[in-house]
Order: C-alpha cells, then structure tokens, then sequence
C-alpha cells in the first residue's frame, strides 16, 4: 500500500470538515472508532469461558470459536487488506463497521454456541476489513505537524485494545447478573456512534483502477528489503575477542540491521546465532557467510 503518499495528496478531500469541527477532533473521534474494534474484539474472552461452563458446550467448540476469528481477520486483511486505496477509506470502513455492528447484534441475541462462532467469524472479517483501512486513515487525519501520532496510535490501539476489552469484561462478569446483555449491548451503541464518525467524516483517498486486482492475496517481501534477513538482536558473538570482526565494512556487506553494539548480545540471550558456542575465528572471515537468514 502507499498510504504515506496517498495522504500527502488528501489535503482538499478533507478540508470541509476540518473547517467545522478542526482536525483534532476529527482525528481523535477516527481514534476512538479504531480502539473500539479492537476493545469489541477482546471483549468476547471472558464471557466465551463462561458461556461454555453455562451452556456446557464441548471446549473444542469453544477453540472453534476463539479460532472462528483469527479466520475471519485474516482472510478478509489477505483480501481486502488494501481495497480502500483504491476505492476509499469511507466505503470499507462503513462496510466493515456495519458488519462490526450486526456481529454485536449476534452476540447480543446469541442463544447457542453456533451463533457465536458465526458472531465471532464476522467479527473477525469486519475488524480484519478496517485495520487497514483505519491506519491509513489515523496518519490521513492526523494534522500535518503530528504525523507520528496516529502512525503510533494506529500501531498501539490493536494490543491496547484488546486487553482493554478483555479486562472491562471481566469485570462485568465478575460484578454484574447480565454481562453478555451490559457488555453487548454497549458495544452495539459503541459501533453504531462509529458509524456515524465514519459517515460525517471526509474522504482522505482518491478513487484509483485496480481494486479487483487488489482482492488477490499477494505475499511478497520488497525488494529493497530482501537481502535484510537478520535483524538487531538476533545475531551473536560467543567470545569477547571476537567483536572485532563487527566492524562497519562487515555491517554494510552483510544481511545485519543494527549497529555494531546491538548486534553483540550475550549467548543466553540469543535467539538465532551466527557462530556455534565455543566458535573462534582465525583469519578473516567471509561475511557473506557469518550472516544467518
């Protein structure tokens, strides 16, 4: 995808409701929608464990339905993954949230494990929809001097928003008789509040050809890229004597990324070593082959 320089091109697309509201408001509300999925997506956990000590379901189809969504994320993110550069940020991320909304809904009028494995694999499918989509759209809205922010934001929110979604429900289940009611039912108000975010919001992507061609799943690594096979914190140096062949010719020739101080660790703490313990050079080494992929 090329979001940076697709939002270096949106300033006159968003222009009007930045006028209304500022741009900080704009980007704090497509914030708190992206949070939300991922508060939506953790916050299921709890109440699964418990719904299957209720309902006395086999646990294997309680792995189905913790399963159902990774299935769901990662399908529609090989898929459809960068639909909204070609075709806009707004049209997934109201497709995605809408489908966000009816998960809710499921989960709120779930009455068997079936309906929660199908609440789950939508809900999978429609926050692997908009992950995409929404972190290109946190740098798009953020203003221009704080770029950063929503880069960082949009690379924080996912972990902090599943644990948060995880925790809140735990704490419903722990302290309240109707968690799946309390839990679900706010969720559902949550997502619908989003949808209105996304809708009032300007569109910050031009509309490009391609978007069939964009729906094949491509796995490749850049080609600027592909020589860079180990990375800082993963190469090893078993002797002290040896950290003199870290020098910045061998960093430079080398697949290492880091420099000579990150790349020399200690042997216990290695994941991936580029000499065996006991390893002493003697004369010069290739670095063509100290470098471990």
């Amino acid at each position: 995808m090329n979001d940076l320089a697709v939002a270096t091109n949106a300033g006159p697309l968003r222009r009007s409701l930045d006028a209304i509201v500022g741009p900080k408001l704009v980007f704090a509300g497509v914030a708190a929608a992206f949070a939300s999925m991922f508060v939506a997506a953790g916050a299921p956990t709890p109440l699964l464990v418990k719904l299957q000590q209720s309902w006395a379901f086999p646990v294997s189809l309680l792995t189905i339905a913790f399963a159902a969504y990774a299935l769901g994320f990662l399908g529609s993110l090989l898929t459809v993954g960068s639909l909204s550069d070609y075709v806009g940020r707004k049209p997934v991320l109201l497709v995605a949230l809408s489908a966000e909304l009816i998960a809710m809904v499921m989960f709120l009028l779930a009455g068997s494990v079936e309906w929660l494995i199908a609440a789950r694999l939508v809900q999978g499918a429609a926050t692997g929809t908009a992950t995409s989509a929404f972190s290109a759209a946190l740098i798009e809205f953020a203003p221009p001097s704080r770029r950063g922010v929503g880069a960082v934001f949009g690379a924080v929110a996912p972990a902090g928003g599943l644990a948060l979604g995880a925790l809140l429900t735990g704490v419903a289940v722990q302290f309240t008789a109707a968690p799946n009611a309390i839990v679900f039912g706010v969720l559902t108000a949550t997502m619908a509040v989003d949808l209105a975010i996304v809708a009032l919001a300007a569109e910050t992507a031009r509309r490009r050809s391609g978007a069939w061609a964009a729906l094949k799943p491509h796995l490749a690594v850049p080609a600027n890229v592909r020589h860079l096979r180990v990375h800082r914190g993963h190469n090893c140096w078993v002797e002290p004597d040896e950290r003199r062949f870290v020098t910045r010719e061998l960093l430079e020739a080398t697949c290492m990324i880091g420099t000579a101080a990150e790349l020399i660790v200690p042997w216990a703490a290695c994941p991936v070593a580029i000499a065996p313990p006991g390893f002493r050079a003697s004369g010069a080494l290739d670095p063509r082959v100290v470098g471990v992929a």
